[in-house]
């Protein structure tokens, strides 16, 4: 009797073993991608084909006005140039502004990029702040106009200021603006009314 339960108990777990090593088995399959690559972008911004020079002396200034008038309007127009292979979004900010005499409460200021108005306001309420112009494609020139308009203020008063462009990455589906950039400073510009 023992010989026939150790048999059939030899049989059961025969078939035990069997039965668990079958819902065990796996399969597998794969498959290959390749030739995957990362290409990075880079930005170069261009002001009037030109970069700061390389020890940090700047474009030349684009206004240099030492008799101007009330009421009379004062443009400059610049071309932006993104000479680098990725697409990129403009900046333009007015820094280090320089005022003793108040002129720039008086002194409206206009900014078009590509033909279209992006901003105006007196030069005081725009200064130190990020004026955001559009975007700049790869290898492409947009035209920026800078108008200085006078309406006001006392004769021999002296307004001196940088101008600053500035070129960023672009993420296009997400439209942000990403963290590479270029940015090329016009020191030096001043208006001064006639006296």
């Amino acid at each position: 009797m023992t010989k026939q339960v150790l048999s059939a108990l030899t049989l059961v777990l025969a078939i035990v073993s069997l039965t668990v090593g079958g819902t065990l088995a796996t399969w597998s399959d794969s498959e290959t991608s390749s030739d995957n690559y990362i290409e990075t972008g880079s930005v170069d911004l261009k002001v009037n084909d030109q970069d700061d020079s390389p020890w940090g002396g700047g474009l030349a200034a684009f206004f240099e006005i030492d008799s101007g008038e009330i009421c009379t309007p004062y443009s400059s127009t610049q071309a932006l140039w993104n000479a680098g292979c990725a697409d990129g979004w403009a900046y333009l900010h007015i820094k280090n502004l320089v005022d003793s005499d108040s002129l720039s409460q008086h002194m409206n200021l206009e900014i078009r990029y590509d033909g279209v108005s992006v901003t105006s306001g007196t030069i005081r309420d725009l200064a130190c702040h990020q004026i955001e112009l559009g975007d700049l494609p790869e290898n492409a020139i947009k035209e920026v106009e800078i108008v200085l308009h006078p309406t006001g203020g006392a004769p021999g008063a002296l307004l001196t200021f940088d101008i600053q462009f500035e070129l960023s990455t672009l993420d296009v589906e997400l439209e942000l603006a990403g963290s590479w950039s270029d940015s090329e400073m016009s020191h030096g510009n001043y208006f001064r009314l006639g006296t």
